[in-house]
């Protein structure tokens, strides 16, 4: 099974992307336009905490970027990049690992802190879980 994941990690980075993608520009609309997000309280408690900036940079735009930056890395690495194939790896492991610890951190702040669970902070943080895996497989089996 991990060589599988392996064989596939490129294609598996790029839909979980993606999936990141729309979660954190979800979550940066409802930040930008003080709407209320789609799963209430727990959302708006998120969203309104002093948690959900960083130098008044929303959390989500940070998402948006962050998951950007691996989207574009696999997809340049696929078609443009092939001569640094465990150059990329190591780069994509090392975004996707401090992307978890940050990702784990806001949840630790999410349940321990603020109190309140905002599912799609939640999904978020397992998109960021999963890419984790499926790098780390990649790196173990030299695919991608």
């Amino acid at each position: 099974m991990p060589k599988r994941i392996a064989k596939h990690s490129g294609k598996i980075l790029i839909v979980l992307a993606m999936i990141g993608i729309i979660i954190a520009s979800y979550l940066l609309y409802v930040e930008l336009n003080a709407a209320a997000g789609a799963c209430g309280k727990g959302c708006t408690a998120v969203n309104t905490s002093k948690y959900a900036k960083i130098y008044g940079v929303p959390i989500a735009l940070i998402g948006v970027i962050g998951y950007s930056i691996v989207f574009v890395t696999v997809i340049l690495k696929v078609t443009l990049l092939k001569k640094h194939k465990l150059q990329i790896r190591k780069f994509l492991w090392t975004i996707i690992f401090l992307a978890f610890l940050f990702s784990s951190y806001l949840t630790y702040l999410e349940v321990f802190i603020i109190q309140a669970i905002c599912p799609y902070c939640i999904a978020s943080a397992i998109v960021v879980l999963l890419m984790l895996v499926a790098i780390s497989i990649t790196l173990k089996y030299g695919k991608l």
